[in-house]
């Protein structure tokens, strides 16, 4: 692996987390229950992807602070994984009723 993957990897790595951390905190900011049955809740009346999609919002804050510390690869990173969720979604919305 060179390291531009590792760079990139990396990046997406943190996009991962951030969504995970994202998700979380807005469960736990506006939810009363805890976040499993806020996760199931949110299944049950369709709502999922709208609370997914809401849980990206980290990814954008770190995107650019990537891009002005010029690890442009790790915002790269970062990019590929929005996307890549962004297509999940729309597969989970289109196929799964999500």
């Amino acid at each position: 692996m060179t390291i531009r993957q590792k760079e990139i990897a990396y990046g997406f790595s943190v996009g991962l987390a951030l969504h995970f951390l994202g998700v979380c905190f807005y469960i736990l900011l506006f939810s009363k229950l805890g976040i499993d049955k806020s996760l199931e809740i949110a299944y049950e009346d369709g709502y999922l992807d709208s609370l997914l999609s809401l849980g990206a919002v980290l990814d954008l804050g770190a995107f650019f602070l990537m891009l002005k510390k010029n690890l442009d690869l790790r915002a790269r990173g970062i990019l590929m994984y929005t996307i890549f969720l962004a297509i999940g979604l729309l597969i989970g919305k289109l196929f799964f009723n999500l």
